[in-house]
């Protein structure tokens, strides 16, 4: 994918990708921490990090 191998370099593969939402659809139930905590997953930020 983009010149880099899956099976040897998923980790820069990946990287390679984005993730545009195409509507916000937060749980109205969710604090606006566990929103940010969520959405900070999408982008690789570490559990610990969050």
């Amino acid at each position: 994918m983009f010149g880099y191998d899956l099976q040897k370099d998923v980790v820069n593969a990946k990287r390679q990708l984005g993730l545009v939402p195409q509507e916000f659809n937060f749980n109205p139930f969710e604090t606006v921490q566990q929103i940010v905590v969520n959405q900070a997953g999408y982008y690789g930020v570490e559990r610990k990090k969050r």
